[in-house]
């Protein structure tokens, strides 16, 4: 009973000693491989960005009194923050849908006791793009181009004599977008990105154009790439 116990004692420790090793070599190589993918397809990527338009004008309020008008001062800079997601279909094709606000303000124009007010409640650009993505080091360029449209909602009050009637006002167009980037990892799955974007409407603003851009830069996390 001894000598089977001793047998047993020196045969299972090396099989343990054996497990042990195995495990330690394996369990780096596991974690390699989960930390560094060989490709970037299905990868999942959520950004928040800020930026500016150009030529997108804001609102403007004009009150007719007679023959006499007034109208609000012209502004064709917007605020216009935005958001998406893109996924990496295959090497470098990027499908995404990018969301964007565009602050068109509040405008007031006076004549006497009549006034005009005009207030943005919603100007909205959404669009679903392809995205071709060169390289995949942690420095990536990119161009971009798609569609969609811009819709726009908005209050105008007409004060007559301190009595005000409220009226929303909505409509929407097709546009064809454009633009080209680049993103920076920080990490693996952390990084900036920074672009611009052209836009075209299908019909004319009111200041007479149908092109607008945006300028922008924002910040992204990705669900797995192989930057390092």
């Amino acid at each position: 009973m001894n000598i089977i116990k001793g047998l047993t004692l020196q045969t299972t420790r090396p099989l343990k000693n054996a497990i042990w090793m195995a495990a330690t070599i394996l369990l780096p190589v596991v974690a390699m491989g989960a930390d560094a993918p060989k490709n970037e397809n299905g990868a999942v990527q959520f950004y928040l960005d800020y930026g500016a338009s150009f030529g997108l004008p804001a609102n403007r309020a004009v009150v007719l009194v007679g023959s006499s008008s007034a109208i609000s001062p012209q502004k064709n800079t917007l605020y216009a923050p935005g958001f998406g997601v893109a996924v990496t279909a295959w090497k470098w094709l990027v499908p995404f849908v990018d969301v964007t606000a565009y602050d068109t303000g509040t405008a007031t124009a006076t004549i006497g006791t009549v006034t005009a007010k005009v207030t943005d409640k919603n100007t909205v650009t959404t669009n679903l793009g392809l995205r071709v993505v060169r390289g995949k080091s942690k420095l990536r360029g990119y161009a971009e181009f798609g569609g969609g449209w811009l819709y726009q909602n908005v209050q105008a009050d007409l004060t007559i004599k301190g009595v005000t009637s409220s009226q929303t006002i909505s409509g929407s167009a097709g546009e064809f977008m454009y633009g080209a980037g680049a993103q920076y990892f920080i990490s693996p799955r952390l990084g900036v990105d920074v672009g611009f974007d052209g836009f075209r409407l299908a019909q004319q603003l009111t200041t007479g154009g149908q092109n607008f851009s945006r300028a922008r830069f924002g910040v992204f996390f990705q669900t797995k790439s192989t930057a390092r």
